[in-house]
């Protein structure tokens, strides 16, 4: 039985399903849901792919953007647990990759999963 039928996702489809819901839930009134992938180098130049999901929603306040990855941060209110995004990253790093993010308010956000192209 594959994982997606007994319920569990893999690593990457967890990322990108909880970025995505994210989305979607900073545009309640609709916008725009875009996902891209693009070979992209690492800072150190290692060699990857990076997966953006961007939103035109309100977009992330400046202090935010600080803890977004933080436990129990959220932008919700009164809604989710906050975790969201710190389990992103965290299954990110065990993947040898990165998750961040840019953003500004009033002009969406978009998160980037870079993920190497052979894991060490």
């Amino acid at each position: 039985m594959d994982s997606v039928s007994s319920g569990c996702l893999c690593p990457v489809q967890q990322i990108l399903v909880n970025l995505i819901v994210n989305a979607i839930h900073a545009m309640p009134k609709g916008g725009k849901l875009v996902l891209r992938t693009v070979d992209a180098e690492s800072a150190t130049g290692d060699a990857g792919v990076a997966i953006q999901v961007a939103d035109t929603g309100a977009g992330i306040t400046a202090d935010m953007l600080d803890r977004i990855f933080d436990p129990f941060v959220s932008t919700k209110q009164q809604e989710g647990t906050g975790l969201g995004l710190s389990i992103s990253q965290m299954l990110a790093v065990r993947q040898a990759g990165t998750l961040t993010v840019t953003s500004g308010v009033g002009k969406g956000a978009t998160f980037t999963l870079w993920l190497p192209e052979s894991v060490p």
